[in-house]
Parts: C-alpha cells; sequence; structure tokens
C-alpha cells in the first residue's frame, strides 16, 4: 500500500458514496457521513501507530464517533464502518476477534470493520440473521479492490 493510501481511501468514497467530510478528530484521520433517509453511516479511518488492545481501540474510538458525529440511542444512532491501518503484523489476529455489534443497543452501532496490516488485511462485519446494514459488504469490496 502506498505512502498515500489515507488519501487514497478517502478518495475511494467521498464525495460520490459518502459526500459529509466532518472535521477532523483528536485521534481519528477522517470521518465520512451519509445520510440514507433517517439513517446515518460513517466511515472512519484511525492510522493505529501503536495498539495492545483492539477491544480497547475500538471502545475509544466508538467513544469519539459519538462525541463527533453527536449520535445518540434510540434518537440519532450512526452505523459505522472503521477502517484500521497499522505497520504491524496482524496474522495472529483472527476475524473472530474483531468485535462487531450484534445488537443495536448502541448510540455507535459499529457494522464493520477493517484492519489493514503490515502484510494482510483482515474484515468483519456484523448481521442480523442474515443480513448485514450499512453496505459494509461494498465497502470491503472497494477496499480490497485498491488494497
Amino acid at each position: 500500500m502506498t505512502a498515500n493510501s489515507k488519501e487514497n481511501i478517502k478518495n475511494l468514497f467521498h464525495p460520490d458514496d459518502y459526500p459529509i467530510l466532518l472535521p477532523q478528530n483528536e485521534n481519528i484521520d477522517f470521518i465520512l457521513m451519509k445520510k440514507k433517509g433517517v439513517a446515518r453511516y460513517c466511515i472512519a479511518y484511525v492510522d493505529l501507530k501503536n495498539f495492545e488492545d483492539l477491544d480497547a481501540e475500538v471502545n475509544n474510538i466508538r467513544k469519539l464517533l459519538q462525541k463527533s458525529t453527536k449520535a445518540i440511542w434510540l434518537l440519532r444512532e450512526v452505523g459505522a464502518f472503521i477502517i484500521l491501518k497499522t505497520d504491524k503484523d496482524i496474522s495472529n489476529i483472527e476475524q473472530s476477534q474483531l468485535k462487531v455489534d450484534t445488537t443495536g443497543f448502541h448510540a455507535v452501532i459499529i457494522q464493520g470493520l477493517y484492519i489493514i496490516g503490515k502484510k494482510s488485511t483482515l474484515f468483519n462485519q456484523s448481521k442480523w440473521f442474515k443480513y448485514s446494514f450499512g453496505e459494509s459488504e461494498d465497502i470491503e469490496k472497494k477496499l480490497q479492490s485498491i488494497i
């Protein structure tokens, strides 16, 4: 992946698919949003310099997204697709370790999680029965096309 991959990913989705670019956050490189009827979705890109606890990182990102998107549970939820970039080898991480939400009991619902590692990528998405929401599969396919 090239050095400007963050910009490549941003340009892949913005402005055509995700027309709203939110102001930069302290730990999130960019947040793209779109509205589809009453639903709101976002893509967040985070360059992880060093991480030990993936669950803690995702929970921290969820809190930052809630603040940035002004998400409120039951009133103004946001479906989130998070892209994590790391220089670490992620071959020891399994798909089951990528925790995505299986319920909608959050203001920010993690619908997809995609990790770009040193030599590989890993993806997981939430599904309710056989259905996925937030177009996670489409996002994953687009990412695979440029990585």
